[in-house]
């Protein structure tokens, strides 16, 4: 049996590829990350450009929460008479806190957060290169 495989094997040649196949494997790699690298970048732009159409809809939403909420009538009154914000001061700031709106800031600070982030993301996938590979900003993102 083991000289069955010997003579298998043994009267096969090696095959050598041509000498164009590297390059074009080479070149056919390039184009895949340079299209997947376009794909990202129109993905985090997509998303960065949502999540700041989102932001004027959540700080309008924001500050109605803040005129309903009293929080100016507070403000308004440590303003006017500081005296008696220093006497009852752990109740001015406990009043406060009740009545922070803070389902409106949660909701700005994710829109705000998630603009910030995929801008930060679409800003570093486009690295600041140009066609010649050249940097134009030294800064690092």
């Amino acid at each position: 049996m083991a000289k069955d495989f010997q003579q298998l094997f043994s009267s096969l040649e090696e095959k050598t590829p041509r000498q164009e196949l590297l390059s074009k494997v080479l070149v056919t790699i390039r184009k895949q990350e340079i299209r997947r690298k376009k794909q990202k970048m129109i993905g985090f732009l997509i998303l960065s450009l949502a999540a700041a159409f989102t932001i004027p809809f959540t700080s309008q939403m924001l500050i109605s929460q803040i005129n309903n909420s009293g929080i100016a009538y507070f403000l308004e009154a440590i303003v006017n008479d500081f005296h008696s914000f220093l006497n009852f001061w752990q109740e001015f700031i406990l009043a406060i806190l009740e009545s922070l709106p803070i389902v409106g800031l949660l909701v700005f600070a994710v829109s705000l957060e998630a603009f910030i982030f995929t801008f930060r993301l679409f800003l570093r996938e486009k690295n600041f290169k140009d066609q010649l590979g050249r940097q134009r900003f030294a800064f690092k993102i």
